[in-house]
């Protein structure tokens, strides 16, 4: 380890990375100051120095054309198959498109459902009140029936005695007739 102070001036780092990238995959670079390589599956040198940094140089130019040659590969290599997926991303969108329209009609039949749903709650609602007030009814019902039962019981006792007493009111008549008339005729 280094524990000499550093100054402004001192030059400590002699390499820099780069990193380019495609969303998906990364690749990187190692920028030495003699050379470029790229660190992730094809190593590409470029020559890299002092004299490249002027920009008015023929090694700057170099150097650019040999970066766009490790960069054409990379892009190549990332590009060409989206671009020969254009055509399947297209059907993506006409399939995502088809999906939206059934997804606004399942949401109009999930509406409706929802609607009909609330209306059957109403009418399930009625019915069970209508079932309660017809249950009672035919309690009352049953109750009416009972006590009818009950006053014929009791009037045909209360008749029974009535035609009992009828009977016997005519049998002490008769009994009654009988006998007067058998002392009339005695009388006589």
């Amino acid at each position: 380890m280094n524990k000499r102070k550093r100054k402004r001036a001192d030059n400590d780092f002699n390499y820099l990375y780069g990193i380019v990238t495609s969303v998906r995959d990364w690749h990187l670079f190692l920028y030495n100051p003699g050379e470029i390589s790229q660190a992730s599956e094809f190593p590409f040198t470029i020559k890299f120095n002092k004299k490249v940094l002027d920009k008015d140089s023929e090694k700057y130019d170099i150097l650019c054309k040999e970066m766009l040659k490790v960069l054409g590969i990379i892009c190549t290599k990332q590009v060409l198959p989206i671009m020969s997926n254009a055509q399947s991303i297209d059907s993506l969108r006409e399939v995502n498109a088809r999906l939206l329209v059934e997804i606004s009609e399942l949401k109009k039949k999930f509406a409706e459902v929802k609607t009909e749903n609330a209306k059957l709650k109403q009418i399930i609602e009625k019915n069970t009140r209508r079932d309660a007030r017809v249950d009672e009814l035919e309690q009352k019902n049953m109750e009416l029936e009972h006590r009818l039962m009950i006053v014929k019981l009791g009037f045909s006792v209360v008749d029974d005695q009535l035609h009992k007493e009828v009977i016997s009111k005519r049998f002490v008549e008769q009994t009654v007739s009988d006998v007067d008339l058998s002392s009339s005729v005695t009388n006589q």
